[in-house]
C-alpha cells in the first residue's frame, strides 16, 4: 500500500486501473470514477465499505503497514 501511496496520481491511476482490469472489470465499462474510488481507499481511507464496480468487487482490510487492496468477481444475490 505504500508503493502506491508514493506514486505520482497519473502513475497510480494507470496502475489501478490496469490492477482493475486484471480482476475482471470490463475495460469499457471501468470509467474514471472508479478508479478515483479505489483510489480514495488507497489514498483516504477512513473505513470505506467495499465498492461495487461492474463484476467487480473491491475493499481494503486491514491499516498501516498490513493494509491491503483486494479484489474479486461480484456474486450475484
Amino acid at each position: 500500500m505504500k508503493a502506491l501511496e508514493g506514486l505520482p496520481r497519473a502513475v497510480r491511476g494507470r496502475v489501478l486501473a490496469s490492477f482493475l482490469r486484471d480482476a475482471g472489470v470490463p475495460g469499457g465499462s471501468l470509467a474514471a470514477g472508479h478508479v478515483e474510488a479505489v483510489d480514495a481507499l488507497v489514498t483516504a481511507w477512513r473505513g470505506q465499505g467495499p465498492l461495487n464496480l461492474p463484476r467487480v468487487v473491491v475493499a481494503r482490510s486491514g491499516a498501516g503497514e498490513r493494509a491491503v487492496i483486494e479484489a474479486g468477481p461480484l456474486r450475484s444475490q
